[in-house]
């Protein structure tokens, strides 16, 4: 879209002025084509996608930026985009066995065309390099413990929809830092690294700003009642009882319409997504006030305990 966001759309109906389309297999293609110039590696390659707004679809559906090892296993799988069923798991083939001179790709059942995926075999076997398996070195002892690392994610790449874990780093004059796990994660951030106090100093500021008084959870568990409107009478709760049942049998309903061929996968995901938020809607409706109130003392003291523990707590501790 003009603003940097992405929708799903069709490539001949456009939702809004300047937005441009950029379809799945598009991207192989232009991936492909990168690849045969033969001068551009797999990083390069996952940068030059990501500059041109283009995006693959990971395994759940939904649309992701490329990394540097997306990039490796599409060009790994020329056989297929160029019409050949290898069959088994790519991990377990040799792929010393899979040459450009040795495997005869079919144009009737290619996706890309099949010239072009020899040229990316080609590369793709100049570049091999094999290596010889050495003897394990010592295992190095970390001197410092990272309590946030793979809790904390970077908010560039969050704002483009990739939730990118942060680990931790030791960077120059071993200074400790957060950083993307893949040290050549494609981000637009300035500044790739950030210092672990500053980090673990603003975690600290959020939970002492999350933190509230303990005698204030009985208020905490009224108003949250009152909002959601818990259900006080058998008659009321009967009829949220029967409203779940009818909302799951409609999940059921539609499942088997799905396996007839009647329904399409995305009217049944969207059919289950509606249903399962009713449900999840009418279950806290019945929550009763004590089980509320328990709840959120729980957490109210959670909090506290974390407010007080983390100043004085070793890396580990915490």
């Amino acid at each position: 879209m003009p603003d940097g966001s992405i929708q799903e759309g069709h490539k001949d109906e456009s939702p809004a002025e300047g937005a441009t389309f950029r379809g799945y297999i598009e991207v192989v293609e232009r991936m492909y084509r990168l690849c045969a110039k033969g001068n551009c590696g797999r990083r390069k390659i996952a940068e030059v996608l990501h500059s041109e707004g283009y995006w693959f679809r990971d395994r759940h559906g939904n649309p992701c930026r490329f990394s540097e090892a997306d990039v490796r296993v599409i060009i790994d799988n020329w056989p297929e985009y160029g019409g050949v069923v290898l069959g088994g798991k790519a991990r377990d083939r040799d792929i010393s066995q899979i040459r450009p001179d040795t495997i005869l790709l079919n144009p009737e059942r290619a996706i890309i065309d099949t010239e072009l995926c020899y040229l990316v075999g080609k590369v793709r076997m100049e570049r091999q390099r094999w290596r010889k398996q050495s003897k394990p070195g010592p295992v190095p002892i970390k001197s410092y413990v990272y309590p946030l690392s793979g809790f904390v994610y970077c908010a560039h790449c969050y704002k483009m929809g990739d939730r990118t874990p942060l680990s931790g780093y030791e960077a120059y004059r071993r200074l400790p830092r957060y950083r993307h796990a893949d040290k050549r994660h494609p981000c637009d951030a300035r500044n790739k690294s950030v210092k672990a106090e500053i980090v673990e100093a603003e975690f600290a500021r959020l939970v002492s700003a999350l933190a509230v008084k303990p005698d204030a959870a009985p208020e905490l568990a009224r108003m949250f009642s009152e909002a959601t409107q818990a259900v006080s009478n058998k008659e009321k709760r009967a009829e949220v009882m029967a409203e779940i049942t009818l909302c799951r049998q409609r999940i059921e309903n539609a499942e088997k319409l799905f396996l007839m061929a009647r329904l399409d996968e995305d009217t049944l995901k969207r059919h289950i997504d509606n249903n399962e938020r009713q449900i999840a809607r009418l279950q806290a409706e019945m929550n009763e006030e004590s089980h509320i109130r328990q709840v959120i003392e729980l957490a109210v003291n959670t909090l506290a305990d974390a407010e007080a523990n983390w100043d004085r707590a070793s890396n580990e501790d915490r």
